[in-house]
């Protein structure tokens, strides 16, 4: 067996390898499990982490980016969670591109004043903007 393999096998990841999950929607989500706080989104976040050799996450606010939604809301629980795991967590922020200019541009200096650096806009979701 090789030493990757066996590493891996024992829960011990990649070998002096940083092991970053792409793509993670924490909170709200219409067809799936979610957490019902955010205290618990960060220790099962971390849990996960830890099971499967992974040492960070970028994430986004659960499926507060579909159609209308409160995207605010979803921001609010990813900045809840990120102040809890801040090392193992890249923040992604969502906007709605269909909102106000005013809208989105409050929310992008909040968030951006939060310390988060990486948006996720997915218009497909977004009642397909541009219309």
């Amino acid at each position: 067996m090789s030493r990757i393999l066996e590493q891996w096998i024992n829960g011990k990841g990649l070998p002096d390898t940083l092991v970053i999950d792409g793509h993670i929607h924490i909170g709200s989500w219409r067809h799936a499990a979610t957490f019902n706080n955010s205290d618990e989104a960060a220790v099962e976040s971390i849990r996960f982490m830890d099971a499967n050799g992974i040492d960070a996450i970028c994430a986004l606010g659960g499926g507060y980016l579909w159609g209308l939604n409160d995207y605010h809301s979803g921001n609010d629980f990813l900045l809840d969670v990120w102040k809890k795991i801040p090392g193992r967590m890249i923040p992604f922020l969502n906007v709605n591109p269909n909102d106000t200019r005013e809208n989105v541009l409050n929310e992008l200096k909040r968030m951006y004043n939060s310390g988060v650096r990486c948006i996720k806009l997915i218009n497909f979701y977004q009642e397909n903007y541009p219309r």
